[in-house]
């Protein structure tokens, strides 16, 4: 069977789609922290719980990574995507009809299981594109369909909650998951992929989210890169799930204008993400990766000390900061990543092991960050001690990254 193995080549349509898929994805992944203000006049008790729901999420797809391993070893990346859609599309409609907790762990574990795939899926499709010394800016133009759709569910479900109801905001998003799963259909490449491994038996190791996390810290610069990809996960997951609560609870603004600053932190995000990727390009990504750690340090101490009352106009601006230079690692460090995966014996094999490794960091990071801010939360009525240990989590994280051997990229 190896001796007739085809690989699928990606073109800019499939690319495309990917950058919907993973907006539409990661949109929907926010709709609950964004339209916390108006659910919450149903369920009061999700103001505080919400970085738990977060990580709930997050825990759900780190159970299940090891099963998408497995699934995406024999299924081609586009189609998988399309399952994903259709799993995030069941978790939104239970989301819709949920009339208590239970239905919210239920839809955030499908939302989990679905945001498993995410990470594996786009490396695979971006690594068959353009030439490997552009990776790190293509990864960041990829990456920056995060910020797409965070941003735009900041910016468009609270003005359509407050016209309507929070239920139709999630609909409207189920909707926008049907076009994108149509498109999708247009996209599929003509070869499917014939992996080696299908030859082998399935063993309940490979269903173990933690079979991917040992092959990721057992290669050398996987081992260099695996505590900042968690401490950014960390930051990044805990930010997006209590920026609005923040700053609709904590500095008092209103749910509309919360939701604006959310969107200017995703937009800047954007733009961010598709210039870092190409200084990264021309540089050593590891300063660019420090530099982004140093800012992520301060901004999240600045969230730990703003007062009531700031000046909106310093809030717009640390947003801008926050999305352009913090928050915008992902594609940097994917590049990284999925360029050790394809330095492996089976190319396509080690960017699915290698990718999905290290997402098993960032759910760690994703389970630490949403919950520690809740419970500080829940204990203390304000964030701002979450929001200084995660600062000092990023001091650390630079001296332990800096104190590791250099590792030039190819």
């Amino acid at each position: 069977m190896s001796s007739t193995h085809q690989e699928p080549k990606y073109k800019l349509g499939a690319f495309g789609f990917l950058i919907l898929y993973q907006a539409v994805l990661i949109g929907s992944i926010q709709t609950v922290p964004i339209l916390t203000p108006w659910i919450s006049e149903e369920l009061p008790a999700l103001e505080g719980l919400i970085g738990l729901f977060v990580s709930w999420v997050v825990l759900s797809a780190l159970l299940c990574s090891g099963l998408i391993i497995v699934m995406l070893r024999r299924v081609e990346a586009v189609r998988g995507a399309l399952i994903s859609l259709m799993t995030v599309i069941l978790g939104l409609a239970v989301l819709i009809i949920a009339e208590g907790i239970f239905g919210f762990l239920i839809a955030g574990f499908l939302l989990g299981l679905s945001y498993s795939a995410l990470n594996p899926i786009g490396s695979q499709i971006v690594s068959s594109m353009g030439e490997p010394r552009r990776s790190n800016f293509l990864f960041s133009i990829k990456q920056s369909s995060v910020s797409i759709g965070a941003g735009t569910a900041g910016l468009l479900l609270p003005p359509l909650a407050a016209l309507t109801s929070w239920h139709i905001s999630l609909g409207s998003i189920i909707v926008l998951a049907l076009l994108v799963i149509a498109f999708g259909i247009l996209m599929r490449p003509s070869v499917t992929p014939v992996s080696r491994v299908t030859n082998y038996p399935l063993r309940l190791a490979d269903l173990l989210p933690l079979s991917g996390f040992l092959l990721f810290v057992r290669n050398p610069e996987g081992k260099r890169l695996a505590f900042a990809s968690m401490t950014f996960a960390l930051a990044q997951y805990g930010i997006m799930a209590v920026y609005v609560v923040w700053a609709w609870g904590s500095l008092k603004l209103g749910g509309g204008m919360a939701g604006l600053l959310f969107f200017v932190v995703m937009m800047a995000g954007i733009f961010g993400r598709v210039f870092w990727g190409y200084v990264a390009d021309f540089v050593n990504p590891s300063r660019v990766l420090v530099l982004q750690l140093a800012s992520a340090s301060l901004c999240s101490l600045f969230m730990a000390i703003a007062p009531t009352g700031v000046d909106i106009v310093l809030l717009f601006g640390f947003s801008g900061i926050l999305g352009f230079v913090a928050m915008s690692w992902s594609g940097i460090l994917l590049s990284e990543v999925a360029r050790v995966g394809t330095s492996m014996g089976d190319p396509r094999q080690g960017i699915i092991d290698m990718t999905s490794g290290v997402q098993v960091l960032f759910y760690i990071g994703g389970l630490i960050g949403p919950s520690l801010l809740s419970i500080v939360y829940l204990n203390t009525g304000s964030f701002s001690l979450g929001y200084i240990i995660i600062s000092m989590l990023f001091v650390i994280s630079i001296w332990f990254y800096c104190g590791k051997p250099n590792v030039e990229t190819q």
